[in-house]
């Protein structure tokens, strides 16, 4: 004796919205990796020849824990002459300048890469916000980098990139 086809066909339907939804949780739940966003940024030193400049990366698709998601910032600095006649000054020492933000634009989490003067470098740093806060987006500038007096010394960079991260890919 066989079922009726009217049982057999509502137990395929039913094992399809079962297997539909199941699915739908497993996507939901494994994340989709999103594209690393390229930047760049530099400053002119004071002799007005010497140029300081980073290139790299930033990821916000890294594994980590889920409540403290950080953004990998990967790149490269470069110091160089760009054939402009120099002033006889010797530039002051620079940095790269990483500042995390949170979805309503507060700085929530930053760091600084020195500039060597003598030549370049490679970078892989972590920007971490509070525990909880995801960073929104993050800016990156090539800073004169101050004495540490304790005074509020005033912020002398290059021009700053905003770094958004780029949509997840599925």
């Amino acid at each position: 004796m066989h079922p009726p086809q009217h049982a057999v066909r509502n137990a395929v339907r039913a094992a399809s919205v079962v297997l539909a939804a199941l699915f739908t949780i497993l996507a939901a739940a494994t994340p989709a990796s999103a594209a690393p966003t390229s930047f760049s940024a530099s400053d002119r030193g004071e002799d007005g020849c010497t140029v300081f400049e980073t290139a790299g990366q930033a990821d916000w698709s890294v594994n980590s824990i889920p409540e403290m998601p950080p953004v990998e910032l990967t790149g490269k600095t470069y110091t160089y002459a760009d054939g402009h006649m120099c002033l006889p000054v010797v530039p002051r020492d620079r940095h790269v300048e990483f500042i995390g933000y949170d979805r309503y634009g507060k700085p929530i989490a930053e760091l600084a890469v020195p500039v060597s003067v003598d030549g370049g470098s490679e970078y892989t740093e972590y920007l971490v916000g509070p525990y909880g806060t995801r960073i929104a987006y993050v800016t990156v500038a090539v800073c004169v980098t101050q004495p540490a007096t304790g005074s509020g010394a005033v912020r002398d960079c290059g021009a700053t990139q905003v770094v958004y991260p780029q949509p997840a890919r599925g």
